[in-house]
């Protein structure tokens, strides 16, 4: 059961006029003129929720037993003898599913808080059942002129107590709450500014021009405020001199963000306006940035890459640019896409092996966030692909070697061309061998000679470059990279595989390097006991190139689990 005392003591620091003038709409996060210091040592609560005006109010929660009886006190010595008018609103709201209900007394003491004096009769409530709570209430009374001597200390209090005893004992209390407490006697001159002051209230991440509360701290003797707002200094081109009432706070909608304002608040009473003016310079935050989700900045990206972005809360829309440089733009020029938060291009637009600068802004009718917002760069694949076997000026290559390639997975299909003239297209012109990523020649090319090859995909969009021929030499002798004689018969199994790979091999092996199929060397592994221990592999395709004491070597695709 949650129990809360709310009996505090509100102190008033010194003022310079000489009247009793309290207006508390518990509408700042903290009273830092009071000493709200509770009678039994806990301190009060001012809770968000439920209120009657404004956002805050105090509650109270009384309940049959432990705490039956709540008050809300406030103190001050600055009696002028006239008349005191005093005003609040209440709400009650039951917890349970029983009914709940009590009474308010309203009281003043003039001796300290040693005797009280009820001010009219007192309040009796009851709330039948949870759900049909009693709505914001209006009390309101006069104390006459001469009762409250000037300069005594006068106390007011507002006492909440719990009467009805639920059906239920396991949840017997009641939820009482105070607002718009008013405490005022007949000015004698006009507000002094002494001691106020414009603030915010504490705004995550700044000042939200959507939905923002100005609040100031009353000013002694004012009876109301008038408010001004505008972009210049004393400006009022957005309010002019609005009266507000008796209120401390105004709550603004549909500012511009990242935008500078001006902000004025004058006092009065039935004698006039303060002499001063309490002015406040303030500043919007920006519409938060989109987080890009996809491309990945400095990671290689397909042509045709998909753009992710995440959705900012009060965005109408968003704003994309891409380019070649920074300032980018030639390609997309902050284009108006709506309220979505991907896009893709109906027709290719970006270019193989290309840096690009990319830029999503976020918009509504009262501004955007930041220009720095949403960029990244990346940069596109390249389309030629790396050729894993046989690399560039390699030598001692295999007589029918086996061609191996990283492939594209927006590919249809490769063509391959193969051959000893200049154009290395004699012997394989530019066949189709099918969506795969390598290819075992057949025929038997000749010993010691030179030979070109490439591969191409298709079926792609943007159609790739050509791609330039890789060298090989191919092996002096009947044996080369690629090929075991039949007695000398080696084994790799099995593939895929999870955590080990065996190998059977009459020939001893000298190296195992392990790569990728870009072509980067990741590591060297070793045998153990007729076995190679990959479980720290991630899950994958690899390309291991096993060199052998006599001075071949073999290269063997496997397959990580």
């Amino acid at each position: 059961m949650k129990k809360c005392v709310l009996i505090f003591l509100l102190i008033y620091s010194a003022f310079c006029s000489a009247q009793i003038s309290i207006y508390e709409d518990f509408e700042r996060p903290s009273l830092p003129w009071y000493n709200n210091t509770a009678i039994y040592g806990w301190t009060p609560v001012l809770l968000g929720s439920t209120s009657c005006s404004g956002t805050r109010a105090s509650k109270a929660y009384v309940t049959t037993f432990s705490n039956p009886t709540d008050s809300l006190i406030y103190t001050t010595n600055y009696s002028d003898g006239t008349e005191l008018k005093y005003s609040f609103k209440y709400f009650v709201e039951s917890m349970t599913n029983y009914s709940s209900g009590g009474i308010i007394t309203t009281s003043y003491s003039l001796n300290g808080g040693t005797t009280w004096i009820d001010l009219g009769t007192p309040i009796t409530f009851l709330v039948p059942i949870a759900g049909s709570p009693i709505p914001c209430t209006l009390v309101s009374g006069i104390i006459p002129a001469g009762i409250i001597p000037a300069g005594s200390t006068f106390k007011f209090r507002v006492m909440v107590k719990n009467t009805v005893v639920a059906n239920n004992p396991a949840y017997p209390y009641t939820t009482v709450g105070i607002d718009d407490v008013k405490l005022e006697q007949t000015p004698t001159a006009i507000p002094s500014c002494q001691n106020t002051g414009i603030y915010f209230s504490d705004i995550p991440g700044g000042i939200d021009p959507l939905r923002t509360d100005i609040l100031w701290y009353p000013a002694r003797g004012a009876t109301g405020y008038f408010i001004s707002l505008g972009t210049t200094p004393g400006g009022n081109d957005i309010i002019n001199n609005l009266d507000v009432g008796n209120a401390t706070h105004y709550f603004i909608q549909n500012l511009y963000y990242s935008k500078q304002y001006f902000v004025s608040v004058i006092p009065y009473n039935s004698f006039g306006s303060a002499s001063c003016n309490l002015n406040f310079a303030f500043t919007t935050k920006a519409l938060p940035c989109p987080q890009v989700s996809n491309p990945y900045p400095s990671i290689y990206e397909s042509p045709n890459s998909h753009f992710n972005w995440s959705a900012v809360p009060d965005a109408a829309g968003y704003r994309i640019t891409l380019g070649t440089t920074p300032q980018g733009g030639e390609i997309l020029n902050d284009i108006d896409l709506g309220n979505v938060t991907d896009y893709s291009f109906p027709v290719p637009v970006m270019e193989y092996a290309t840096q690009y600068y990319f830029k999503i802004i976020a918009y509504n009718n009262w501004g955007s966030s930041s220009p720095s917002c949403g960029s990244i760069a990346f940069k596109t694949k390249s389309p030629c692909f790396p050729f894993l076997f046989p690399e560039d000026n390699t030598g001692g290559v295999s007589l029918t070697p086996n061609f191996t390639w990283d492939g594209n997975p927006e590919s249809r299909g490769y063509s391959l061309s193969l051959g000893t003239n200049p154009e290395g297209n004699n012997i394989l012109n530019n066949i189709d061998v099918g969506k795969v990523y390598h290819y075992q020649l057949t025929q038997s090319l000749n010993p010691g000679t030179l030979y070109r090859w490439t591969v191409q995909s298709y079926g792609v969009s943007p159609i790739p470059v050509y791609c330039n021929f890789k060298k090989f030499y191919t092996t002096s002798s009947a044996l080369g990279v690629n090929e075991i004689k039949s007695e000398d018969a080696f084994k790799i199994f099995p593939i895929p595989a999870r955590d080990f790979l065996f190998i059977d091999s009459k020939k001893k092996i000298k190296n195992i390097n392990v790569y990728d199929f870009s072509g980067r060397k990741l590591n060297s592994i070793q045998v153990f006991d007729n076995k190679i221990d990959i479980r720290d592999f991630s899950t994958g395709n690899y390309i291991l190139k096993i060199e052998f004491s006599d001075g071949t070597s073999y290269n063997k695709t496997i397959t990580k689990e």
